[in-house]
């Protein structure tokens, strides 16, 4: 229901004992693919986006030969003056994104930087009023993104069987008001099939137009 004139909030609260992913035409792989989780959620959104927190706990997921449990997952997503903070905890991961910059305008400004200017043929991009991404009035943001594998292997097992990435991977992200994106990949290990890289690096600097790049590994299995 719409608060204040224009907030709106979200109260929920969902207990799935049992879904047919298959059935209901969400997994598409023609395999066995059924969960069950407790949903609750708390939201609110504005022209800034959306906040508040979503706790899904007791997921189960039953695959084609196996099943897995995952215990609790949370989010969360904070908005105080100008820093915008997004946390996720699960059992398999860490995510933490905090900005000083709406997410909207953040998105815009990427999109422009990697895609629009790149390919603008290709790619048109949409009129939105509230793109902000070439207004030089507007004070660009800050944005960094930092995420940390825990046991990440049955989600891997899941989702694409092949893929293997180690405990404590780290994706660190960073995009600067000069519009400057750095992006460092780090894995103890990770490979896909039979293919096995070990202390793998992957260094990505792009403080303009140009675009550097770095891959390290220190052993090919």
């Amino acid at each position: 229901h719409p608060l204040n004139g224009g907030d709106n909030v979200f109260n929920f609260y969902a207990d799935i004992p049992f879904a047919d992913l298959q059935k209901l035409n969400i997994d598409k792989r023609g395999i066995k693919s059924q969960i069950s989780l407790r949903t609750m959620a708390n939201l609110s959104t504005n022209s800034n986006g959306m906040f508040g927190n979503v706790d899904i706990k007791n997921v189960t997921y039953w695959g084609a030969e196996k099943e897995y449990n995952f215990g609790a997952i949370s989010m969360k997503s904070a908005f105080q003056d100008t820093n915008y903070i997004i946390d996720v905890n699960a059992p398999f991961l860490q995510a933490n994104l905090h900005s000083t910059e709406p997410f909207s305008r953040f998105k815009n400004r990427i999109l422009n930087k990697t895609i629009y200017s790149h390919w603008g043929d290709v790619f048109t991009q949409k009129s939105n009023s509230s793109d902000h991404s070439q207004d030089t009035t507007i004070n660009k943001g800050r944005t960094e993104i930092l995420i940390t594998t825990a046991d990440i292997t049955p989600v891997c097992e899941i989702l694409l069987p092949n893929l293997y990435i180690s405990d404590n991977s780290t994706i660190n992200f960073l995009y600067t008001p000069e519009d400057s994106l750095m992006l460092d990949i780090h894995s103890p290990a990770w490979g896909l099939g039979s293919t096995l890289l070990s202390n793998f690096k992957l260094d990505l600097d792009s403080p303009d137009s140009t675009i550097f790049c770095n891959i390290t590994s220190d052993k090919v299995n």
